[in-house]
């Protein structure tokens, strides 16, 4: 396991490193030039639980009564807010207020590349280990569901399913991997696919 870990560590882009130098990846409006922002900013947390014997990556599955995104699964996370230094503040403090993690138990390990969304985010994806003493508490406005997929499993290639969809006039191609009763798309599986990728 700590092969592993260190395979991580020099896979992934250093917390300090410039943020225009993480390359972007995702959805592409038409027309749009090498200059594009989305309107707006995000970063979510890739929490990997590290236990004695296994790594598993935690996963949320957003409640049914939100606006947006709706019972999709996703990892915590959240816009970026005018308090917030960094994406790395974000996705620690949007980690406590969607599943209770205490900071204390969470050491960001370094970044992955940025991802733009069909809903006008671009995210940043922050990897982080959780001592597997945190206690979890959902706050159910947000979040139904919390659930964790060993990392061995998410690292068989060939239980991701790819998909091919066109927006407008664009070909975009999309990852599914189903867990149990969960399904992991989207944003969040090729999010996902960056972190095996890198190992």
């Amino acid at each position: 396991m700590s092969e592993v870990l260190t395979r991580l560590g020099k896979g992934l882009f250093p917390l300090t490193m410039n943020r225009a130098d993480i390359p972007v990846r995702g959805y592409q409006p038409p027309n749009a030039g090498s200059d594009y922002q989305p309107g707006r900013k995000a970063a979510v947390l890739v929490p990997i639980v590290n236990r004695s014997q296994s790594l598993s990556v935690l996963f949320t599955r957003r409640s049914g009564a939100l606006n947006l995104h709706a019972g999709q699964v996703s990892f915590p996370g959240g816009s970026i807010e005018a308090g917030d230094r960094t994406g790395i503040d974000t996705a620690l403090r949007e980690s406590q207020e969607e599943i209770g993690l205490d900071p204390g138990f969470v050491t960001p390990l370094g970044l992955l590349d940025f991802f733009d969304t069909v809903s006008n985010f671009r995210v940043l994806p922050v990897v982080a280990l959780v001592d597997p003493r945190a206690d979890i508490a959902p706050d159910m406005q947000e979040v139904d569901v919390v659930f964790q997929v060993p990392l061995s499993d998410l690292q068989q290639p060939e239980r991701f399913q790819r998909y091919e969809v066109v927006r407008d006039g664009r070909r975009y191609h999309y990852h599914s991997y189903r867990h149990g009763e969960h399904n992991i798309w989207g944003v969040t599986a090729e999010i996902t696919l960056d972190l095996i990728g890198r190992l």
